[in-house]
């Protein structure tokens, strides 16, 4: 686990992590239901040049999946990222405002921590 830690801040001189994109707020059962929607991660913001605007994820998405597995809270969505590198490449599942549902492709970019 360590080993790539220690690659990244020799080559980078900061260890490098995975984002989607976003910033997000996980949309309770509770929400879900009252305002019919499905329960998963609402976008609030989509970071300019990230993976998830060029995949073209858009502020009032609600991701429901990542990678086939699916997505309650922020942090079911962080856990998937991370388990990732920079670079890697995931299928969301977001539910837009047109009422459907779509995959795409989103490159994972690193954070600028």
């Amino acid at each position: 686990e360590a080993k790539p830690i220690i690659e990244d801040l020799i080559n980078n001189k900061k260890v490098l992590r995975p984002i989607l994109g976003i910033q997000g707020i996980t949309i309770s059962k509770e929400e879900a239901e009252q305002f019919q929607l499905p329960q998963g991660v609402g976008v609030r913001v989509v970071i300019p040049g990230s993976g998830a605007d060029k995949a073209g994820v858009r502020r009032g998405d609600i991701i429901t999946k990542i990678d086939d597995k699916k997505v309650l809270t922020i942090e079911d969505l962080i856990a998937e990222i991370q388990k990732h590198k920079v670079g890697d490449t995931v299928k969301i599942e977001v539910y837009n405002q047109g009422n459907e549902y779509k995959t795409l492709t989103v490159k994972l970019t690193a954070s600028n921590d």
